[in-house]
This record gives structure tokens, C-alpha cells and sequence, in this order.
């Protein structure tokens, strides 16, 4: 019987069920049931056998609609597989689709890890599901050009190694394939352990064969992004005069294990002839990375202070760079107490420097930097930290900026302060920064009343004019940015600077002649508040139809409540 036949017949099938209805109604007329006893056994025996083929035929039909199901689907992708003969991009010619697939790969993302957002165009090799390993699985002409046409799109990787067992057992093997489908093209890397508290002995001989797998490629190098345990530098050293490709550099070391290191590594570098820009990132205090200094033209290190040895480390590489054009010394664990200063003489000069980041006393006094237009004091701690550890530049940073920028003669068009300890060196500097244009404060833990007297004075000098109404201090001001937390949960704080004064003052400076602010942003967080009356904010507000970017913000310390945004983001 065909399936349509036995679909046709199924109700008429069971209409003999009806009689047992009937039957039912003529046994209970009876007084004495006895008599049909037997009669009623045999009419149950008929209903369970029904409903056994009753439930035997609708198994049936599941399983005839299941199979159905599946080739309605496989009939659609049929239809879809002949339609997609027809799409314009099947007969795109393969260099156009090459252009198209470079320039649609992945934008920079952000890591979980410490190394920033990922290069531009960058693959992980470990997600096959992504980058051109999903590419190369749409068609047969699709992959072959991803694995023999364009080198490019498997140049720029991301290579982790994990804790997670089919990931750490899958990832070399895919290593190994995206090296060879990059061809001779040159290398962008970026390798790190995705579980830095999590490590298992298994993660070092999986990190150890990736980056043995690397090193064979290292004449391909050309940018490099490395976080990673001691254990795995160690083995850079057979790597030294075999990078000739290598334009960046960016080391981080990660967690200490107790895993012994051997071989010196710290001359693996110290032969690239095409390098040029170089960031450290919690090195070890007293390890040192040899390079060719004479060629690196940006430079910039993180790790903790410990002694002037440090200092003197830093001004050496200042002056063995002579092409060196930005220089970032963000280190931290200052000592809280006044240190001592020295100064070396004659002071290290360097022409080309135009960015330092930077809050060492003694590294700032021993500078003469004529070319110098950027200049941030901090430490290496970004945020505010609600217990002031490891945030504050040492004692005597304004004092030695102040010092460097006479000695420099330079002309700052950016300067950003975070985290000092403010005093009327503030306003010296201010004083003789005539070409500054933006200006950007930053107070980690608030301190009444010497920060808000800072200010306050700051706020004065931004307001001097001369006998032709023109600024005296920074007269080409145009962004200004403050930004100060307190978390103190004894008492709260006044920003008294922040009234009548100080908006007058930004209202001078959007209405004057040249050049003239274009953008203010204060935020106060934690235990902190203003003194601006609701005149004030209603003049700020007419500011901004001037042209004026205006975001004002106060925040309250308090996980359950919201920050109280004042609204002026115009």
C-alpha cells in the first residue's frame, strides 16, 4: 500500500470504535451485570488492542512527516545551491574577490588580555569559525583562493594557547596550516596565554611548541605583540640576527611561573635593522632588552620604580636614541615621602622628542628637549584608585616639569597632568606654555584645600587679559578638561572652583577674537560637588550654542545608584 493510500484509509479504519459506545449503553440498562461479564472482558480486550494500533499508526505517521521535514529542507537547499549559481559575486573574477576579502576582514578589537586592541585585519588561529577559515568554507573556488592565492589574509594573526584541553589540542596543528598558507608574506603576531590564572603544566609544553613554530618564521617578523611567562622568552636567544623584517616590538611579561629560566634572552633583539618602535610592559626591574637605539624612533615602558639605577637606565636610552621622537616612561610605586633629586650634567639633549609621558623628578630635571609639544605627567596607573596605592606622581613633579620645560625652551600644544600633587607650579608652567591648546587635569584622591586652591588659581590665570582684552596665559586654549575623584566616606567636598569665576572665565574664552574654546569637560566623582548655582549652569548652557562642546558630570561612589549626569553633553 502507498503511503497516500494508507493515509486516505486511516479514518475508515477505525470506525468500527463507534459500536463500542452503543454497547456501553446497553450494559448499563442491566440490574444483574453478572451475565455479562464475559461479553464486557471481550470488549476491553478490543479496545486495548485498538489503541495499540491507534498509537503503532501514528508512529507511523511521525516518523512518514519527519522524513518529509528532512526533504522539504534538503529540496530548499537544492534550490538555494542552484539559485546562488546565479548571485553576481560567482562571477566576480579572483582578484576582485581577493580586494574584497582584505578589505573586509576584522576591524581592531579589544582583548581581555593587557596587550590593547588586536591589528587591524587580524584572525584568531584557533576559531575555525571565523577570519579565512570561514571563508574557505563556502565554496570550492572560495577556498581555493584563500589557501593558494592570498597570503595576506593568514599574515595577521592571534595565537593563543589555553588551558581548555580541545583548544590547546587543536591549536598547533592550525598554527602549523595558517604559517604555510601565509606563504613568505610578512608576520603581524600577537601570542599570549588566555588563562594567566589558570596554568597547567600541559599550557607550557603547548606554549613552548607554538612559539618554537613561530621562531622558524622569524625573518617574517615585521610586528610582534608577545605576553607571555619568562619561560617562553627564554628560548628567544637562537632568534638574534634572524628578525630583519621587525618594525614594532611590544613585550609583556606574564605571570612567574616556577618553571627554571636558563638561557639568557635579553639580546634577542638587538640586531633588527628595520625596528623602530618598542613598548616594555611589566619587565622586571632590573632586566634590560638590548636594541639597536640608534634607530628606534618611539620608545615606552611601564615598569615599576625602584632606585635612581632606573632613572639613569632611561636617560641613556634617551640619549642613545638620536631619531627618537616619543618617549613614554609611565612607571609607578613611587615612595609617598619627598625623594631625592640629582641632575646630570650637562643635561641629556634630544632634538626630536615631540611626546614624553612621564613623572620621574630626577629624569625630568636632567632633560633638555627643545622639539617637545606633547607632554603628559602620570604614572602607570590609568584610573582612579579608591585607596590612592600606586596612583600619585612622587613628590616634586610639578616642580620638575616646570624645570624641564625653561630648560627646553620648547613650545607644549598638549599637557596633561594626572595624579600630581598640585601646587602653584601648576600656573608657572601655564605661564610658560603660550602655545598650549588643550589641557587636561587629572586628581586621583581629592585634597582639600590644596587641590581646589590649585585650581582656583589656575582658574585666575586663565582669566588675566591685557590692556587689548587678549588672555595673557594660553591665549590659544581650546579644550579643557578636569577630572577629580574622592572617595573619602567620612565627608564630602566642594569643588569651589568651580562658580562664578570660573564660568566667566570660560565664557570669555569662547566669545573672544581667534582662536577660541571649543570644548570643556569637568567630572567630579566619588564625595565630590560643585559650587555652580542653576544661573551658572543656564550660562554654560547658552554656551554651547556658541559652539562650545559642553559635558559636565557628577558622579556619586555608590554601586546601587546611577551617576548623576547634569546633562550638558552638548
Amino acid at each position: 500500500m502507498s503511503s497516500s493510500d494508507f493515509l486516505a484509509s486511516l479514518p475508515s479504519r477505525y470506525d468500527w470504535l463507534k459500536n463500542f459506545s452503543s454497547e456501553l449503553s446497553a450494559l448499563s440498562t442491566h440490574r444483574d451485570n453478572m451475565p455479562l461479564r464475559a461479553t464486557l472482558n471481550g470488549s476491553m480486550r478490543n479496545v486495548d488492542e485498538a489503541a495499540k494500533k491507534i498509537e503503532a499508526d501514528i508512529n507511523t505517521v511521525r516518523s512518514a512527516l519527519a522524513y518529509l521535514e528532512r526533504q522539504k529542507a534538503y529540496v530548499k537547499q537544492i534550490n538555494a545551491d542552484y539559485r546562488a549559481t546565479y548571485s553576481p559575486i560567482r562571477a566576480l573574477p579572483s582578484d576582485i574577490l581577493i580586494e574584497i576579502f582584505l578589505q573586509t576582514r576584522d576591524p581592531p578589537r579589544p582583548y581581555v588580555t593587557r596587550l590593547g586592541d588586536s591589528f587591524p585585519g587580524s584572525f584568531w588561529v584557533s576559531d575555525i569559525n571565523n577570519g579565512p577559515w570561514r571563508l574557505g568554507q563556502v565554496c570550492g573556488a572560495w577556498r581555493h583562493i584563500v589557501t593558494q592565492a592570498c597570503p595576506q589574509l593568514w599574515s595577521t594573526m592571534v595565537v593563543s594557547f589555553s588551558w581548555d584541553i580541545p583548544r590547546r589540542k587543536g591549536v598547533i596543528q592550525l598554527l602549523d596550516t595558517a604559517l604555510n598558507r601565509s606563504r613568505q608574506y610578512p608576520l603581524s603576531i600577537q601570542f599570549f596565554n588566555e588563562a594567566r590564572k589558570q596554568f597547567h603544566l600541559d599550557d607550557a609544553n603547548t606554549g613552548m611548541m607554538c612559539f618554537r613554530l613561530l621562531m622558524k618564521q622569524s625573518y617574517r617578523w615585521q610586528h610582534i605583540y608577545f605576553d607571555m611567562p619568562e619561560y617562553i622568552y627564554s628560548v628567544l636567544s637562537p632568534i638574534q640576527g634572524h628578525v630583519p623584517l621587525l618594525e614594532s616590538l611590544h613585550l609583556t611579561l606574564g605571570a612567574k611561573y616556577s618553571i627554571p629560566v636558563r638561557d639568557p634572552w635579553t639580546g634577542a633583539f638587538a640586531q633588527a635593522p628595520s625596528l623602530k618602535t618598542v613598548k616594555f610592559t611589566d619587565l622586571s626591574r632590573n632586566m634590560n632588552v638590548n636594541l639597536p637605539f640608534s634607530q628606534i624612533i618611539s620608545f615606552s615602558d611601564t615598569r615599576p620604580y625602584e632606585s635612581h639605577e632606573l632613572t639613569r637606565h632611561f636617560l641613556s636610552v634617551l640619549r642613545d636614541c638620536p631619531q627618537l621622537q616619543s618617549f613614554e616612561y609611565l612607571s609607578s610605586d613611587f615612595p609617598h615621602d619627598t625623594p631625592s633629586f640629582f641632575e646630570v650634567s650637562p643635561r641629556v639633549r634630544n632634538p626630536n622628542v615631540h611626546t614624553l609621558s612621564a613623572c620621574d623628578c630626577s629624569f625630568l630635571r636632567s632633560l633638555e628637549l627643545p622639539s617637545l609639544k606633547q607632554m603628559e605627567l602620570a604614572t602607570g596607573t590609568e584610573n582612579c584608585d579608591h585607596e590612592g596605592r600606586n596612583v600619585f606622581c612622587p613628590p616634586g613633579a610639578l616642580e620638575s616639569l616646570n624645570i624641564l620645560i625653561s630648560n627646553s625652551g620648547c613650545s607644549l600644544t598638549k599637557l596633561t597632568v594626572a595624579h600630581a600633587h598640585l601646587n602653584d607650579n601648576l600656573v608657572g608652567i601655564l605661564r610658560l606654555s603660550r602655545t598650549l591648546s588643550e589641557l587636561k587635569i587629572k586628581i586621583a584622591a581629592w585634597t582639600a584645600p590644596e587641590d581646589d586652591d590649585a585650581l582656583r588659581a589656575v582658574v585666575l590665570s586663565l582669566a588675566e587679559v591685557d590692556a587689548r582684552g587678549q588672555h595673557r596665559v594660553v591665549p590659544c586654549l581650546r579644550s579643557l578638561s578636569i577630572e577629580a575623584c574622592s572617595f573619602q566616606s567620612d565627608a564630602r567636598y566642594q569643588a569651589t572652583f568651580l562658580d562664578r569665576k570660573f564660568v566667566e572665565m570660560i565664557s570669555s574664552r569662547v566669545k573672544m577674537v581667534g582662536p577660541w574654546l571649543h570644548s570643556l569637560n569637568v567630572v567630579l566623582q566619588g564625595q565630590l560637588e560643585w559650587s555652580l548655582t542653576g544661573r551658572d549652569e543656564d550660562r554654560l548652557n547658552l554656551l554651547s550654542k556658541d559652539g562650545l562642546q559642553v559635558c559636565l558630570e557628577m558622579e556619586e561612589d555608590d554601586s546601587d545608584s546611577d551617576s548623576d549626569d547634569l546633562g550638558f553633553g552638548f
